[in-house]
């Protein structure tokens, strides 16, 4: 999957975790870059490790892009739910 797909995945798990934990303690702009983040993470993981085609949508990368924004996503609201 190419990095526009992590990208849009990672918008699109940001946003739903947002909703999901707390009602989004960081800010729903600050869920989806995290979300951004941890799937581009998370994906460039993948590929790096296992290289595919990185045109063809493929499910594996795929569930390591929402792995990794949902680790990046829940890492970041449990550091912040620590510190209140």
């Amino acid at each position: 999957m190419s990095l526009l797909g992590w990208v849009i995945i990672g918008a699109l798990i940001g946003f739903l975790t947002g909703h999901l934990l707390n009602g989004g303690m960081l800010g729903r702009a600050r869920d989806v870059l995290l979300g951004v983040l941890g799937a581009s993470i998370g994906g460039g993981l993948f590929t790096a490790i296992w290289p595919v085609d990185a045109a063809v949508m493929n499910v594996p990368s795929l569930i390591c892009a929402i792995i990794g924004a949902v680790v990046m996503l829940g890492s970041c609201h449990l550091s912040v739910r620590g510190m209140r």
